[in-house]
């Protein structure tokens, strides 16, 4: 409840409002935190209800995906804002577990929300690596999942890119070395007619969305629109 009392979209403007000059928009530090922390502490759930460990499992229903990818959105906001440090590279690490429960965001054609949050993802990972670089920390390591999240959005490089990575095809996710230790149960039906992928959402950049209060409901209309998003 606290992070929705506090997410960006409050300090969003309508697309009659002027645009800020600035770079990010004008949200207090303390509403970040409290945002950055608090979107971090739900999505570190995520592992702990899903592994089934502690008979935890019966608990899944509470981390609905609606609810789990603004968690998701909220926290990569927060990370393009601060692109470098401890924390961030602790919420890379969140991400990642987040994104082995859900293949699906390797899929080509999974679907608009998962496309967004995957081109979210690409997107404040090429920021965040140019600012380590600049501040000389150098190029990061770069990690398995944005390797393959490359991968299924530029198809016309597979070929190459998966021979040179060792990436495998991720329209076949149980041969994607980052999704190897995934159990054939948590993979997706690769039959399943479920997903509406008829409808194309135009991403907008992330500072894009974080500003515009029109692009927020856009958003949250891809996400209840999405059949089978479950």
């Amino acid at each position: 409840m606290k992070l929705f009392a506090h997410n960006p979209r409050l300090f969003a403007k309508n697309s009659n409002q002027p645009r800020l000059c600035a770079q990010d928009s004008e949200i207090p530090m303390s509403e970040r935190n409290i945002v950055f922390t608090n979107a971090t502490k739900l999505l570190e759930y995520v592992p702990l209800l899903k592994s089934g460990q502690n008979g935890l499992d019966k608990f899944t229903w509470l981390i609905g995906t609606t609810y789990l990818w603004n968690a998701l959105l909220y926290l990569l906001i927060e990370v393009r804002y601060r692109k470098t440090g401890p924390e961030v590279d602790n919420s890379w690490e969140v991400i990642g577990r987040v994104f082995s429960y859900y293949p699906e965001i390797f899929q080509e054609f999974g679907g608009a929300v998962y496309s967004a949050l995957g081109t979210w993802t690409l997107e404040v990972w090429d920021t965040c690596a140019a600012a380590s670089e600049r501040e000389g920390l150098g190029y990061p390591s770069t990690p398995d999942y944005i390797n393959a999240l490359r991968q299924c959005r530029r198809p016309s490089d597979r070929p190459s890119s998966a021979a040179q990575n060792g990436i495998a095809d991720p329209a076949h996710p149980t041969r994607n070395p980052f999704l190897h230790d995934m159990t054939q149960s948590q993979l997706p039906d690769q039959n399943n007619s479920t997903i509406d992928t008829s409808a194309p959402y135009n991403v907008p950049d992330l500072l894009s969305l974080e500003m515009d209060q029109n692009e927020w409901v856009q958003w949250e209309q891809i996400m209840l629109e999405q059949v089978g998003f479950n």
